[in-house]
């Protein structure tokens, strides 16, 4: 006879990776498991630590010591990874005059 067994249950932890694995992804440190490419998306990575700093004020003095030790140090790399990839980011789109700058050939003159 075949049993199955029980669907495991999900835990605050799981929650919790999941979401910064999300949050990994739109850093460029994982690939999108769609495309399976490295892609940025900072207002996602953006959303996603709101989300998980509403979640710890939310479950202040409700979390088991591992849990909140977990939250927190994640909440701490996403947001030193968020600060990293800004910096290495514009922080504008570029103007015109960049776009035409970059679509142009050097040139070299010559005497």
């Amino acid at each position: 006879m075949n049993e199955q067994s029980a669907p495991r249950e999900v835990t605050f932890q799981d929650f919790v990776f999941m979401m910064s694995t999300s949050a990994l992804v739109g850093l460029g440190h994982i690939p999108n498991p769609v495309t399976n490419k490295y892609e940025t998306d900072l207002e996602s990575v953006r959303h996603t630590i709101s989300l998980l700093t509403m979640i710890q004020q939310k479950t202040k003095g409700n979390l088991t010591s591992d849990e909140d030790d977990m939250l927190e140090r994640i909440l701490h790399e996403l947001r030193m990874g968020f600060i990293a990839k800004t910096k290495e980011s514009p922080t504008s789109p570029p103007s015109e005059e960049e776009k035409k700058k970059e679509e142009k050939p050097g040139r070299i003159i010559l005497p």
